[in-house]
């Protein structure tokens, strides 16, 4: 079942997603958008989150799509971690 699952979502996401991005790291940022959502569609219902799945639909919104617009535009770069 997780391989008929991966491949799914390699089919629909990940595989049409990936080419319409840029930069080098396209295919991470396509997989870490996968991971995003699967995490959202779990917290929603598979294992529900009382609080996420209470809030205010639109915060929701914003706030997770300013991270996967981050990921879909290529800004969300990695920076060294303070020493």
């Amino acid at each position: 079942m997780q391989e008929q699952l991966w491949a799914t979502g390699a089919a629909l996401l990940i595989g049409p997603l990936s080419q319409r991005l840029d930069g080098e790291d396209r295919i991470l940022r396509t997989h870490l958008i996968a991971a995003q959502l699967g995490g959202l569609m779990n917290a929603l219902w598979l294992t529900p989150d009382r609080l996420i799945r209470a809030a205010d639909q639109d915060e929701v919104v914003r706030n997770y799509g300013r991270a996967i617009q981050r990921l879909l535009d290529g800004t969300a770069v990695s920076e060294p971690s303070p020493a």
